[in-house]
């Protein structure tokens, strides 16, 4: 009997262990995901985990044009590692729910327009049990962008600019009362926005700008002034003036002959006898000559008597 107990206790033990697989995993974040050459990015490596998790190991992989600045692990967690893209964390308390692991900085190479990869590779999960839980790789995308904000070409439909992509202001003279702008980006992830198209165009000046964003979001601005000339600038005045003051002296003068014609009548009125209603100026013009006449009529008769 003792012998059957021994022999079940030996099966017991030799028999293998069935334990639960750790429940959670690992995320990977970053600040963003489009960079522009030589800039940093930061991304963040979190746990999130139902079961207590005692360490965690992996490795951290960019790809070529992103090199790790620094990998900073949380203070819940000790490092063990002796280099930057390894991750080898032990935690005294154990960690669950979410929680931090750990901070990687990036940084971007010279290479524009490509896109770029973080992994984290060969992840381990320890709980509490010591027991290791191995997890899928974890990846992120960086694109490196394009900083590129120039046109290729910016046309005027009806006046002559001297374009080169690096000079940012033009001035030019257009007798029309429209224009239609024209502009064409370098690269094709740039965009453009701002004053193209047909536009119209007031006498004297006009200022309009096109505005370039590269995909990076770098920004340059092309500003053109145009300038309609005024073709009634060098035209005398309008007669009108001129009719004008001749109204007012022909109306002054009519006035003058008026006020003369009038004080004439007036003078005439004047020396108009009331009672009589003769005037007295054709009185004059009888009496004066016959008062001659008497006079040369008495002068003859006096020669006569001295004879």
């Amino acid at each position: 009997m003792k012998r059957k107990i021994l022999i079940i206790i030996g099966l017991l033990l030799l028999a293998p262990k069935i334990t639960l697989a750790l429940t959670g995993d690992l995320e990977l974040s970053c600040s963003k995901n489009k960079v522009s050459p030589g800039e940093s990015v930061t991304c963040y490596l979190k746990g999130n985990t139902t079961d207590e998790v005692t360490g965690i190991e992996a490795k951290i992989v960019p790809s070529d044009n992103l090199t790790i600045v620094s990998t900073t692990n949380d203070s819940k967690w000790q490092s063990f590692a002796s280099e930057n893209n390894i991750i080898n964390y032990a935690s005294n308390s154990e960690a669950k729910g979410t929680f931090n692991v750990a901070t990687i900085v990036l940084k971007a190479g010279n290479v524009v327009n490509k896109d770029e990869t973080l992994q984290i590779t060969n992840i381990n999960l320890i709980d509490a049990s010591f027991n290791n839980n191995t997890k899928s790789n974890k990846t992120v995308n960086i694109r490196i962008a394009n900083t590129d904000a120039t046109l290729s070409s910016l046309k005027l439909s009806n006046g002559e600019i001297n374009f080169s992509k690096d000079k940012f202001e033009y001035e030019v003279t257009i007798d029309a009362e429209e224009t239609v702008i024209s502009a064409y980006t370098t690269l094709n992830d740039a965009t453009i926005s701002g004053d193209v198209g047909t536009k119209s165009l007031k006498v004297g000046l006009n200022t309009f700008v096109v505005t370039v964003t590269s995909e990076s979001g770098s920004v340059n601005k092309y500003t053109i002034k145009i300038t309609r000339p005024n073709k009634d600038s060098s035209v005398e005045p309008s007669n009108s003036d001129s009719s004008s003051n001749s109204n007012d002296s022909s109306s002054s003068s009519n006035t003058t002959t008026t006020t003369n014609t009038t004080n004439k009548e007036s003078s005439e009125k004047e020396i108009e006898n009331p009672k009589t209603g003769f005037s007295i100026s054709y009185v004059l013009i009888g009496i004066v000559p016959a008062g001659i006449a008497i006079y040369y009529i008495f002068k003859k008769k006096q020669k006569i008597f001295n004879i």
